[in-house]
């Protein structure tokens, strides 16, 4: 029976239904409390949620009951990364290698950690590690050319690149390092069609569009004063978004104060500014937590539809729905 709540919450975890995935997997777990699948899962949840302490002490957990498994290190260095604990992370990516050398997600999560720490020469092996075990990692193929051109070697980086884009086509990053590396070896024309196809894919890459205003400014003025437009747009859309940040954090402070007319005005200047900016759902899932707080359920729901509407996946969001919903009804 308990296989069965479990795969039904794995299921549901991987169409993103991560509270009904969680009621599942929590049934498997005090069915059968020592099964690590059950915990594994829990804790990738919880990753997938924003909430590593709790991930990192699920995998500890793990790991009391499987100590010698290198994919239980794994995953606990995968969530150390993620709550900024580099230096342990490390430690279980080491295990995880040293149990199962012929890991190639353990050798990738170890050399892309060594080389964030720029500890590019030690990163090199572990990473062409994982592109000999597989083949078909692009992400792999695409850090050991970061690492290569980080070494100087930009004609090996040009050929890791190339590979990583043909394996996976669409990657801005890439082509973004694919004309770097072309430009390197003065084939300029070739560059710039690189970045293109990644402004084309990425139209929001302020690097990508600085660098072709740049390199067009003599070849081709028009096409250069096109991108420095949208570079400009850009760059006043991320002082937007920074400045909704701030209005948001402000009221979120006066929320917790219980200053909620304040907080609800702030969030609404906070939109304002924001207009379309990346943050536009969850400033709108925050005045529809606090306009709830405050009492005003009516507009609350209208809030939080709006935001369910831009971020349908947000398990915070369903569960407050259904709360002002009930609400509403008990009110008629």
């Amino acid at each position: 029976v308990a296989i069965l709540h479990l795969n039904l919450g794995l299921v549901l975890a991987a169409r993103g239904e991560f509270a009904e995935a969680k009621m599942e997997i929590q049934r498997a777990a005090k069915l059968d409390p020592k099964n690590t699948d059950s915990m594994t899962a829990l804790a990738k949840i919880a990753a997938r949620e924003g909430r590593s302490e709790e991930s990192i002490g699920l995998f500890r957990q793990v790991l009391t009951l499987e100590p010698d498994s290198y994919l239980a290190h794994l995953n606990l260095g995968i969530s150390l990364v993620d709550h900024l604990e580099e230096d342990e992370a490390l430690e279980q990516f080491n295990l995880s290698v040293k149990l199962n050398p012929q890991s190639a997600p353990a050798h990738y999560n170890l050399g892309r950690l060594l080389l964030d720490e720029r500890k590019t020469e030690a990163s090199i092996p572990e990473l062409e590690s994982a592109c000999t075990l597989d083949p078909s990692h692009s992400d792999a193929f695409y850090l050991l050319a970061i690492a290569k051109r980080q070494a100087g070697d930009i004609s090996r980086s040009l050929e890791l690149v190339q590979r990583s884009i043909q394996l996976v086509p669409e990657q801005p990053r890439a082509l973004y390092l694919l004309g770097q590396d072309l430009s390197s070896m003065g084939r300029e024309d070739e560059a710039i069609v690189a970045w293109k196809r990644a402004a084309e894919i990425d139209p929001k890459s302020t690097e990508v569009l600085y660098k072709l205003t740049q390199v067009l400014r003599e070849k081709d003025p028009s096409e250069a004063t096109k991108y420095a437009a949208q570079l400009k747009a850009k760059l006043a859309e991320k002082q937007a978004t920074s400045e909704a940040d701030t209005l948001g954090n402000l009221a979120l402070a006066a929320a917790e104060r219980h200053e909620y007319t304040q907080a609800i005005e702030q969030l609404n200047k906070a939109l304002q500014v924001c207009g379309e900016c990346k943050e536009k759902g969850t400033l709108k899932k925050d005045l529809g937590l606090i306009e709830a707080r405050s009492g005003n359920v009516s507009d609350a729901a209208i809030t939080l539809r709006e935001a369910a509407a831009l971020i349908p996946s947000d398990p915070d969001i369903g569960s407050a729905l259904t709360i002002v919903t009930r609400q509403l009804r008990e009110q008629k």
